[in-house]
């Protein structure tokens, strides 16, 4: 709870909401990005690609802040949707309040594409990647290899192939 005090010290308007499960706080597009403070429930924040597919950023349980950081810091729209996964009571504060406050930081540690808390847990997460390759390659070769009569092609995210 000494966030929540923080919080109050620096931003005396901040607003202390109550939200239903499903509720929609934050959508792309609006033009003003709040702070969230978690008191109570679970929120995610969240973008929608242009097929309509949810990609999750990150998810927010109680005691966490959650925001569009880019769109603050830089007084842009919104990108990020921030939504609740459960009834939640969310403080709404002012961006400087991130700047302004000594909130503890977590190590990290990173070691190539992993980054994690400690040097443990990277070394467990490239066990797991060199047991699995998180989640196993459904190939018999480990190298992504196309036939020779295949030729020249580009594969593009929209699903279009590309012959040449």
């Amino acid at each position: 709870m000494e966030n929540l005090t923080a919080i109050l010290n620096i931003d005396p308007e901040a607003q202390l909401k109550s939200f239903k499960k499903g509720q929609i706080l934050q959508r792309a597009g609006d033009s003003i990005a709040s702070n969230f403070y978690v008191k109570k429930g679970l929120l995610r924040s969240y973008i929608i690609d242009s097929k309509g597919k949810e990609h999750i950023f990150m998810f927010a349980p109680e005691n966490w802040i959650i925001a569009d950081v880019e769109a603050l810091e830089f007084n842009e729209s919104v990108q990020l949707l921030i939504d609740c996964l459960e009834d939640c009571e969310v403080l709404i504060f002012n961006k400087d309040c991130l700047f302004n406050t000594n909130f503890p930081k977590e190590k990290i540690v990173k070691h190539g594409p992993f980054v994690m808390n400690t040097q443990e847990e990277i070394r467990a997460a490239m066990k797991e990647y060199g047991t699995t390759q998180f989640g196993g390659w459904p190939w018999l070769e480990t190298e992504v290899v196309h036939t020779r009569d295949k030729g020249r092609f580009a594969l593009h995210s929209n699903g279009k192939e590309e012959l040449k």
